[in-house]
């Protein structure tokens, strides 16, 4: 792995001398490296190729014919190994702006995953869903959010009994009022016996509400609903679950410190969300040795994983967009506009000076990242961009290269 490393970067990086391992590690006859091209007609569909790839690899290394075993050195014996599992995974991102499409494909092949410094906490599907239910039992007259509340696994009824109670609503009467004495014989056969449970377990709650601290609420939520239980049977249910139980530490965390009612409870957990703040997913049952680990380089500064996949190469680098260029050394510069004219494509220098400053910028930067990714893994590196048409005369980084 040191040489792959010493290699890429000989010509760019004064690194002194060569990398050397500081212990010893047990021969290998399989490469330590690998590089995917995916060959796209555009940017998004070979980002979706990358990441559909890097799902179907990491299972492969991890539990395939040709799985990964690991340097697991004791005392006895410096040169043991173990089998590789999710947990020394680690895929590193420039950014977070596709972390989406790499969650939706380890979640296609059933691989547990946690997005670290990321927005994925506030945002996962099940926090929002468990959210709602608890801004129901603080508020039932939001119409908006209770059907959200009824068509999600906290009750789960069909689109046709939605429409059954949404229809049984006049004018002044709230879809609350309807479900307090509604007829649940008059839903669809398959949905009233989870209506009359979500009923029986929503009206509980309410009267819950006014003696009961947070954490009360949210356990008991949890558990008449059935939510994590619900949460393990879905794709990426071990994931699901740890989230509601991080609910949970935070709904007693809260109480702890006296930081109000469940009203204050849910304004914070709103806010938060709004704000996007960069809150990290709950780690899965088992800590780090159960999930793929889905992160910035810059987040990764320091750790090491077993086996490091590093997407998106072909991203573009270089120059700027704007017709404003500006500099911490060289102050700024203006592009202009002469449409139409002779000098349409004229740059000025001070602009054109400036552009290619920042450029160069940019690519040692990048550079620089990809440096820090590479020099994270111990056992394997796989390497992935996409081939695309990009813009002429963009430059590109070491990582394109």
């Amino acid at each position: 792995m040191l040489g792959v490393v010493n290699r890429m970067f000989r010509d760019d990086f004064d690194l002194g001398v060569p990398l050397v391992a500081a212990r010893a590690f047990a021969s290998r006859a399989a490469p330590c490296a690998e590089l995917f091209v995916v060959d796209a007609a555009g940017a998004q569909d070979g980002r979706e190729a990358e990441a559909a790839w890097i799902a179907q690899r990491v299972v492969a290394l991890v539990e395939g014919e040709c799985a990964l075993r690991l340097a697991a050195p004791t005392v006895a014996d410096r040169l043991a190994v173990r089998a590789a599992g999710f947990g020394d995974v680690a895929i590193l991102l420039r950014t977070m702006t596709n972390v989406k499409l790499l969650e939706r494909a380890l979640t296609a092949r059933d691989v547990p995953y946690v997005v670290l410094k990321g927005r994925g906490f506030f945002e996962a599907r099940e926090v929002v869903d468990f959210a709602n239910l608890l801004a129901v039992v603080d508020n039932p007259r939001d119409d908006l959010t209770l059907a959200a509340v009824l068509r999600s696994p906290a009750c789960g009824i069909g689109d046709d009994a939605l429409f059954v109670l949404s229809s049984a609503r006049s004018e002044g009467r709230l879809l609350a009022d309807v479900i307090d004495d509604f007829d649940a014989g008059a839903l669809p056969a398959p949905d009233r016996t989870a209506f009359a449970r979500f009923v029986a377990a929503w009206r509980e709650l309410r009267a819950m509400r006014a003696s009961e601290p947070i954490s009360a609420l949210v356990d008991r939520a949890l558990s008449s609903t059935g939510l994590e239980t619900l949460a393990l049977a879905r794709p990426n249910g071990r994931q699901r679950a740890a989230n509601l139980r991080k609910v949970r530490a935070l709904a007693r965390a809260a109480d702890a410190d006296g930081r109000g009612d469940l009203r204050a409870f849910l304004t914070s957990v709103r806010e938060l969300r709004e704000r996007e703040v960069r809150e990290t997913e709950a780690p899965v049952a088992g800590g780090a040795a159960g999930a793929v680990s889905l992160m910035t380089v810059h987040a990764a500064k320091g750790l090491e994983f077993g086996v490091v996949f590093v997407p998106d190469l072909g991203r573009e680098e270089g120059g700027v967009r704007s017709p404003i260029a500006s500099h911490s050394r060289e102050g700024l510069g203006f592009k202009g506009h002469w449409a139409g004219g002779p000098f349409e494509d004229v740059k000025p220098w001070a602009y054109a000076r400036l552009e290619e400053a920042n450029a160069a910028r940019e690519l040692a930067e990048a550079d620089r990242l990809l440096y820090v990714a590479v020099t994270r893994a111990q056992r394997r590196l796989v390497l992935t961009r996409a081939l695309h048409r990009t813009r002429r005369g963009r430059q590109v980084s070491k990582a394109s290269k």
